[in-house]
């Protein structure tokens, strides 16, 4: 699994930007108002207090990690964010929720094609691989990394650990949680001579077509 030092903990799905409709009205956001009645600069923007959220939800579910975000749209909980320049709030990828430190490793083999880090900048992807899978033509994306064990051009079998989960610091100053985006050839070749152009992101008008070049990584990797 994705985690295996998390191997038997009790995990779940949830839906983030719900849950934050529903923590910023219960911590006293809904007095700043925006169009919709919300804040127009997420607090959430605070890797901090984003991780205190993410902390609580655990708690009141009673679980030791989660996971969520493929085609989500995040306009609640990333408001205010680079996001809002073009209008792209449709997550991509699924962000699993984990502690910094945690070991990542590889739910099906490949090869590490790519391997960079665009600290310090912030809402980035912070240490990030892309694994070109063996038994499927996806290139699988792992972010906000910390550690990388692996080299480019490496051939990875399934349960290799290839880095661990990042702090706030350096990886792209959000939450700590390793964000998995699937990419399918044609996507991947798009993007191939250009990743620094590659987002988690995309347009809510465009979701269709992102769904067919972003397909749900879940098939990838195995979360619990």
């Amino acid at each position: 699994m994705i985690f295996p030092t998390l191997l038997g903990r009790r995990s779940c799905y949830i839906n983030l930007d719900l849950y934050a409709q529903g923590w910023l009205e219960r911590n006293g956001y809904s007095h700043v108002h925006s169009e919709v009645g919300y804040p127009m600069v997420s607090p959430l923007l605070d890797p901090a207090v984003c991780q205190k959220m993410v902390l609580e939800c655990h708690a009141k579910l009673g679980v030791d990690y989660s996971y969520g975000g493929w085609l989500e749209d995040r306009s609640v909980l990333w408001r205010g964010s680079y996001l809002k320049e073009d209008n792209k709030y449709i997550h991509l990828g699924v962000d699993v929720n984990a502690p910094a430190g945690t070991p990542v490793a590889l739910d099906m083999p490949g090869r590490l094609v790519l391997l960079d880090n665009d600290h310090p900048l912030v809402g980035g992807w912070g240490t990030r691989v892309m694994i070109k899978l063996t038994d499927a033509p996806i290139v699988l994306i792992y972010a906000h990394l910390a550690n990388v064990r692996r080299h480019v051009g490496e051939a990875l079998r399934r349960g290799d650990i290839i880095a661990e989960v990042g702090p706030s610091d350096t990886n792209g100053v959000w939450y700590t949680h390793t964000h998995v985006q699937a990419m399918t050839m044609g996507a991947y070749g798009r993007f191939l001579h250009k990743p620094q152009e590659l987002d988690g992101y995309g347009k809510k008008e465009d979701i269709s077509e992102l769904a067919e070049l972003f397909p749900d990584p879940t098939n990838f990797i195995k979360l619990a």
